[in-house]
Parts: C-alpha cells; structure tokens; sequence
C-alpha cells in the first residue's frame, strides 16, 4: 500500500484560500517529511503510517487554519464587547459576521474530531516525537 501524502491535507484545504491552504500545506509535507524518518513510522505498519499522515494533516490544518480562526473570533468579540464594531488586518474588514462565521467553522471541525474519537491536544505538540507516539498509540487503542 503506497503511502497518500496529499488526499487529507488537500481535501481540507481545497477552497479555503490561497493565506489559509498554503500555510497548511507547507506545514505538513514539512512534518511528513520528520514524521517518515522517525523510527515509530518506519517502525508502523503500512495501514498505521497512513493513519499517522492523515493525523498530521488533521494537526496541520488545526494548527494552522482552526487556531488563528477561532483566535480572531475571539478578538472580535473582546473588541466589540469594548465598542469596536470591526478589526482590520491587511486591509480585511473582520467583523461579528465573520466571528460568528469563523466560530462556527472552528465548533464543525472540533464536532468532527470528537465524533472521529480524535483528542484536540493531539493536534497540538511540542516534537515530532511527542506527535508520532501519542498519534501511534490513539491508532492502535483504537484497534483494539
């Protein structure tokens, strides 16, 4: 079995912009590229390293895409509880329509993760290490 490298991270980056999708993108070919020379995916099982890569994907776009989105929605909504009816960043109009937008899509993609038995703070880490032993041992839990 070939290893897809794309399918996750371009399924979820298809269409949300260029800022957006390139910085998931990049982020994740440059962890896969870590991830594929580390001993536990060298180590996984074909199915396994594949279950690894689309856990990346999923911490990619988290990291890059749901946290900075539900971040600014949370601004807006301290700006606007103090007046303010938008916040302009590089010459977009950030406003509670796009708050509530951004809140909605972050609340979807977290439903999704719960649902998928996927725990939020395993998008989140510190090593590539620390990602591919706690991603490993969700994988092979979820097995049994």
């Amino acid at each position: 079995m070939a290893l897809d490298r794309q399918g996750v991270i371009e399924a979820l980056t298809d269409g949300i912009g260029v800022h957006f999708g390139r910085a998931s993108r990049r982020s994740f070919f440059e962890q896969l590229d870590r991830l594929e020379r580390h001993p536990i995916f060298r180590d996984s099982t074909p199915e396994e390293q594949q279950g690894l890569a689309d856990l990346l994907a999923l911490a990619a776009f988290y990291q890059c895409v749901i946290v900075p989105i539900n971040s600014s929605a949370n601004f807006i909504s301290v700006l606007r509880r103090a007046g303010a009816t938008h916040l302009r960043v590089a010459g977009d109009k950030l406003d509670q329509r796009y708050a509530n937008r951004a809140l909605a899509v972050a609340t979807g993609f977290k439903a999704n993760l719960r649902e998928a038995e996927i725990p939020e703070r395993l998008l989140t880490y510190a090593t590539i290490n620390q990602f591919a032993r706690s991603a490993r041992h969700l994988l092979r839990e979820g097995e049994g």
